[in-house]
């Protein structure tokens, strides 16, 4: 759950863009003439069903967000970039040992929090395996230090 986490705090600055990048293709796809009606409405929900997911994901990170003083908010924000515990603790002004401590606390809150809005590791990986651009950094989060 922790580098779901961290693909959701990675992801923030992102989820604009991706939400009107599908809204410039449904329209772009609204114009099209000469495709069929029904495979077009079928491009355009499951267009708008890969926007609802990210609006979760938005929906999601501002819950967590909510729930962190901006110290620990910097933490998982630094951690989902790929900042050491070391480099984390010198910038907070924290020993390296409870710069992780911390961490750990911070994300077990918010694995519990991710868990009472109903998600879980299966569900992460059921509902975002189709889109590209969540896979592409829950692989790169993955292979990042603190990992897991």
């Amino acid at each position: 759950m922790k580098n779901w986490i961290r693909v959701i705090f990675a992801l923030n600055n992102k989820f604009d863009a991706f939400s009107n990048s599908i809204d410039k293709q449904v329209d772009s796809l609204s114009s099209l003439l000469t495709v069929p009606t029904m495979k077009l409405i079928d491009s355009i929900i499951k267009l708008n069903d890969k926007k609802v997911k990210i609006i979760n994901l938005r929906v999601l990170h501002d819950k967590m967000k909510e729930s962190l003083t901006k110290k620990e908010y910097y933490i998982v924000m630094r951690s989902a970039s790929g900042g050491s515990f070391a480099e984390i603790a010198d910038i907070v002004g924290m020993s390296k040992g409870s710069t992780y401590r911390w961490y750990q606390r911070i994300m077990a809150r918010l694995c519990k929090l991710l868990a009472y809005y109903g998600y879980d590791e299966q569900r992460f990986e059921s509902d975002y395996k189709d889109i590209a651009l969540v896979e592409r950094m829950h692989k790169k989060i993955s292979k990042l230090p603190n990992a897991s």
